[in-house]
């Protein structure tokens, strides 16, 4: 029995989920489309429930899926990449071939900025809304990059160490996905305890700050487990954590100074109207 447990784990899914007609819909664009459904969904109920315009809910989405294409594509490329947009500055136009998480969480917020300064309406009312709508792709994201066999972990002798056989891996490694999967399920989760118990008295701007701030703070930790991306092989911190440690910090510099973590009043409830008095 111990030395079933100890075996490894072979993983070796085809990224593929299934075929429209001659066009292969992988396991990772499903995932993303189920992610942009589902902001879609909460967008709309939270533009309900705060009482903003109806019409409002298009537009956002949009705007701040655009910025989050654009800011993962330009994030992978100048995070990632530098010496490829040197060396064919027209890479800059090719989509696809990675996406940097922190350039979307940074385009989303800029995309629901320009909609918000376009319609002018509040830009923290907004952003938090979408924060809290797009952060759930986060998990799905990475159960895609699991089915990719990609963004693994280093190599472990855990027993639920993953051996990547799609990518000719002999050894274990970190099933970093799942990680990342699994905490980025208990920050929302978290987060989402707080809309509902405080929804109507929640500081505008705390959830555009507290998520990406969480999200960072168990970046940083997950990448110690995840194949090394660094400046310099000797360096000891990979790109992700260079990346992840000034947001999370501006975050909770913002959060603390603004004092976005107090609750507003809770409203009162109305007292019926007084009744007229008796004719006499």
């Amino acid at each position: 029995m111990l030395e079933l447990l100890s075996a490894p784990l072979y993983w070796d899914a085809d990224p593929v989920l299934a075929h429209f007609g001659k066009i292969p819909i992988r396991w990772y664009t499903a995932m993303l489309l189920l992610g942009m459904i589902i902001a879609e969904r909460l967008i709309s109920r939270a533009i309900k429930q705060q009482g903003l315009p109806k019409d409002h809910a298009g537009p956002l989405m949009i705007y701040t899926l655009a910025g989050a294409i654009l800011g993962a594509h330009l994030g992978h490329i100048l995070f990632y990449e530098p010496m490829s947009l040197l060396e064919n500055p027209a890479r800059v136009f090719r989509l696809g071939g990675g996406l940097a998480s922190h350039g979307a969480a940074l385009g989303g917020v800029l995309g629901a900025g320009i909609m918000a300064w376009r319609y002018k309406v509040k830009w923290l009312q907004y952003s938090d809304i979408t924060t809290f709508a797009f952060y759930w792709s986060i998990p799905l994201v990475r159960i895609g990059n699991l089915f990719n066999s990609e963004i693994y972990g280093r190599p472990t002798d855990l027993p639920w160490g993953i051996v990547f056989v799609r990518k000719g891996l002999t050894e274990p490694r970190h099933p970093s996905q799942l990680y990342e999967a699994i905490l980025g399920v208990a920050f929302l989760l978290f987060c989402a305890w707080l809309v509902r118990r405080y929804h109507n008295r929640l500081t505008p701007g705390l959830l555009t700050f507290l998520m990406p701030g969480l999200y960072c703070i168990t970046r940083f930790f997950v990448e110690f487990v995840k194949e090394y991306q660094a400046l310099t092989p000797s360096f000891p911190l990979t790109m992700g954590q260079l990346l992840s440690i000034p947001v999370s910090l501006t975050c909770g510099l913002i959060i603390w100074r603004k004092k976005l973590y107090l609750l507003r009043p809770a409203s009162l409830p109305e007292t019926a109207a007084p009744e007229p008095p008796a004719d006499s």
